[in-house]
């Protein structure tokens, strides 16, 4: 009887495993290198969504650094997390004003509204936009992002 039991917790086990390593493999939080000669991200998570006062809400944090040789007054960063479906329940942006030197690191973290309460799977962060202190503005276009999005997520 008892080897009955041991071999059937093994054997859930194995198999809570096996299904836990299968989920971790998907999603997840990915950074979309738009920018690297500029900014560099890393260290991004998501949270789960909950419920704040305007509507459901999503913690985000990510780390960036002014990898370039300019100081640069704002960025602007595009955030897109997806549910277990693929479908968007954050479609935002976030803008850090201040100036930053090159070389200077810090790490952001900031509540962003979801178009719903579902769970998010996978999330995309990327460099959308950034105002070098010498005026210039350098933007991505959004088909690039989504391209890379394409990329990550289907291999295409």
């Amino acid at each position: 009887m008892k080897r009955t039991v041991l071999a059937s917790v093994f054997a859930i086990c194995v198999v809570l495993c096996a299904v836990g390593s299968a989920i971790a493999s998907l999603g997840g939080p990915i950074v979309l290198d738009t920018m690297p000669d500029r900014v560099q991200l890393s260290n991004f998570v998501f949270g789960n969504v909950w419920e704040g006062p305007d509507g459901p809400m999503v913690s985000v944090s990510v780390s960036l650094a002014n990898a370039g040789d300019a100081s640069i007054v704002a960025i602007r960063l595009g955030v897109v997390l997806l549910d277990y479906f693929d479908d968007i329940i954050v479609d935002q942006t976030v803008s850090i004003i201040g100036p930053s030197l090159p070389g200077s690191a810090l790490r952001v973290s900031e509540d962003v509204p979801a178009l719903n309460r579902r769970r998010p799977l996978t999330g995309f962060i990327w460099v959308d936009a950034v105002r070098l202190s010498d005026g210039r503005l350098i933007t991505v276009r959004r088909e690039d992002v989504e391209r890379m999005m394409g990329e990550r997520l289907y291999g295409r």
